[in-house]
């Protein structure tokens, strides 16, 4: 017994999942509203068929409905690229720039006693 999967019913749609995850409750309740369009828009396209009907209101309606089930998802990032931290920067540092910035943070400890 073949089971149908969200994955594979918008594969069979043809809608374009490119880089979605499944399995994420957000995604897929995106992809199976969009799924439920373009099924909705292949039951009718039969019936269309089946009946020789051709309404131009009807068949501009249709691709709106395609057109907005089949739009790229708005807002999908690449993921971000890690930087290293300024702790493992520091062990890349000259011994002359470390000693700067030891001096800078006990300047600083300085000025916080004295407003104490």
């Amino acid at each position: 017994m073949d089971r149908c999967t969200l994955g594979r019913l918008l594969g069979e749609l043809e809608c374009p999942k490119s880089s979605a995850r499944l399995h994420n409750a957000g995604n897929d309740a995106n992809f199976t509203l969009r799924a439920l369009i373009l099924l909705a828009i292949k039951g009718y396209e039969q019936q269309r068929l089946d009946t020789l009907m051709v309404e131009e209101e009807r068949v501009a309606r249709m691709e709106a409905l395609r057109s907005t089930a089949m739009t790229p998802l708005p807002g999908v990032r690449r993921p971000k690229k890690k930087r290293p931290r300024k702790k493992h920067i520091a062990k890349t540092w000259s011994l002359e720039k470390q000693e700067e910035i030891r001096e800078e943070r006990r300047q600083k400890q300085v000025q916080c006693r004295l407003s104490w």
